[in-house]
């Protein structure tokens, strides 16, 4: 008896030791994510994103699509450091693989090219609110700047196919979530 119990609290602490490293794991990637993203290094950023987006869209694809929202036609575009507030879901297991929902801050700043005109400051306010997702924008006339603070969502996913680290997508509008996540993931997704 004293076997079997010795036996299921070794279970229990190798169990929990692991669930430990999975998450300091899950902290480190998702941290360099945060930060590559806020430097604008896009190659770095797609060492990161989960494979199975290059299934439906190529690297170089994915690189033109950032380069264009980041250098849009009248405006520049670029996400900055803001004070890190990260909230993880509970770590998941999926078929073969482990998945987290990860909510963190980012600041995005909008340079239009030219100055915006005070007629035309409520249309492009609306615009560009629309364009980065926001509720709530603020534009600096002194220095010709939109600001924004947006509650981003990712989803963090570990399985054979990124070799058991962690990679990720954003969920903020993606195209690709229907097209690369396994069905139980979706699923979580939804009853959030």
């Amino acid at each position: 008896m004293k076997t079997r119990l010795l036996t299921l609290v070794l279970l229990l602490a190798v169990s929990l030791s692991s669930m430990a490293q999975d998450k300091q794991q899950l902290k480190i990637y998702t941290q360099r994510m945060i930060d590559v993203s806020s430097s604008g290094d896009d190659l770095s950023l797609i060492d990161l994103m989960y494979p199975k987006i290059f299934h439906v869209i190529t690297k170089e694809e994915l690189l033109s699509g950032l380069e264009k929202r980041r250098n849009g036609k009248d405006y520049t575009m670029s996400l900055g450091r803001t004070e890190p507030s990260i909230d993880y879901g509970m770590i998941s297991k999926t078929d073969g693989g482990q998945f987290c929902i990860i909510t963190y801050n980012t600041y995005i700043k909008l340079m239009p090219k030219e100055p915006i005109p005070a007629k035309k400051l409520e249309a492009e306010t609306k615009r560009f609110k629309d364009l980065l997702k926001v509720e709530d924008i603020s534009y600096n006339e002194a220095n010709n700047v939109f600001e924004a603070y947006k509650r981003v969502q990712a989803i963090a996913i570990t399985d054979a196919e990124t070799n058991q680290m962690w990679k990720f997508v954003l969920l903020d509008g993606s195209p690709y979530v229907d097209k690369v996540l396994h069905e139980d993931i979706r699923t979580a997704i939804q009853q959030q």
